[in-house]
């Protein structure tokens, strides 16, 4: 067990928005919008049942299996509550540069990207909103635009035709306000990835592993910011790889993660070796987690992603003021073209067993 993990308190603003808050309206509404995020579980897929049959057919693993067909990003193992992710905001009033509402839009199904539009009212940019609306709470406007002549936005033609909302004229739309819960957080024992002890410490863990966790084929990577495109896999639940930290985070006594979001474009920006800005981060709680079971000697075998695709890391010169900083730029922007490539494998998740060595107990 790693025994030099370096953990800080995290002082931070968090937003988050949970089913809990929304009344029957906006409850039922969210789970047509948001099919996946509202989903509870899944068959397991084609493209795992390969990955299981290759394993046990290898010989070289004790035992493969599915872990939890529902995934979700750095959870660590099955017993992490839903409601323990949060935006981190840059400042006490909420503003998180739209990290909330673009983690909220991956739940989209693809065919419905167009037909449901998500303003954040607590950002800069959309703060006249609330203004003209003086007697909606600050929170999430989800908006079900009336389409065209042509082509009428087919989710509100179903909500209207079920009864869910009343029937509208021709070329209206239709606006609810999702409640968000926006407070001050101080959690200590947390693996913060923004700053650069946690980031240099697993760039030099990753490729070798120890006795609970081993991923060989990260073996050719050296720095933080080649691990990037795993780390923000954009498919629904993240990866293997995170998966297993996250297991590993916990196991080892961490009481939380703060990890770049898979849905923007990040920015962790250094001035004089501290931390001075940031964009795209996330906060998992994992204080109020019951005791997993948790697997030894877990060992993953995937390919790592190392390639952006179109998006590109941008770092400061090592002479500069702000060496060591980086940002991502177009990972929005791809993955909003490339939403309905994302398949129901994000939901499945393989742990594989390593076989203990002679000897050991």
């Amino acid at each position: 067990m790693p025994s030099n993990l370096p953990l800080t308190t995290f002082r931070a603003t968090v937003k988050f928005m949970r089913p809990s808050f929304l009344n029957p309206l906006g409850a039922a509404l969210m789970k047509r919008a948001f099919p996946m995020f509202m989903a509870q579980g899944r068959e397991v897929s084609e493209h795992t049942r390969a990955k299981l049959a290759a394993a046990r057919a290898s010989g070289s693993v004790q035992q493969a299996f599915v872990l939890d067909t529902v995934r979700r990003r750095w959870s660590g193992g099955t017993s992490l509550p839903r409601g323990s992710y949060y935006a981190v905001c840059n400042d006490e009033h909420g503003n998180d540069r739209g990290t909330l509402a673009r983690e909220l839009g991956a739940y989209f199904d693809a065919g419905d990207a167009d037909h449901v539009l998500i303003e954040d009212l607590v950002m800069p940019e959309h703060a006249e909103l609330l203004h003209e609306h003086c007697q909606a709470p600050a929170g999430l406007r989800l908006k079900l635009p009336p389409g065209t002549t042509g082509a009428p936005n087919p989710i509100l033609a179903e909500c209207m035709a079920s009864g869910l909302i009343p029937p509208l004229e021709p070329g209206y739309g239709f606006m609810l306000y999702l409640p968000l819960d926006i407070k001050p957080i101080e959690v200590e024992r947390v693996f913060d990835l923004r700053q650069r002890e946690a980031q240099q410490w697993l760039a030099a863990f990753l490729p070798q592993g120890d006795e609970l966790f081993t991923m060989p084929n990260a073996c050719r990577l050296d720095t933080f910011v080649a691990m990037l495109p795993d780390l923000m896999v954009p498919d629904r639940g993240g990866s293997d790889l995170d998966k297993g930290l996250g297991n590993l985070l916990r196991r080892s006594g961490a009481q939380g993660l703060v990890f770049p979001s898979a849905r923007s474009d990040v920015l962790c920006e250094f001035t004089a070796g501290r931390l001075s800005d940031f964009r795209g981060w996330n906060f998992v709680d994992y204080r109020n987690a019951p005791e997993d079971e948790f697997l030894p000697n877990m060992v993953f075998q995937d390919d790592w992603l190392s390639d952006f695709g179109q998006a590109r890391i941008h770092m400061a010169p090592d002479e500069s003021p702000y060496a060591g900083s980086w940002r991502v730029q177009g990972h929005e922007a791809q993955q909003r073209r490339e939403m309905a490539l994302r398949t129901a494998d994000s939901f499945d998740t393989v742990a594989i067993l390593r076989e203990p060595p002679p000897g050991s107990v």
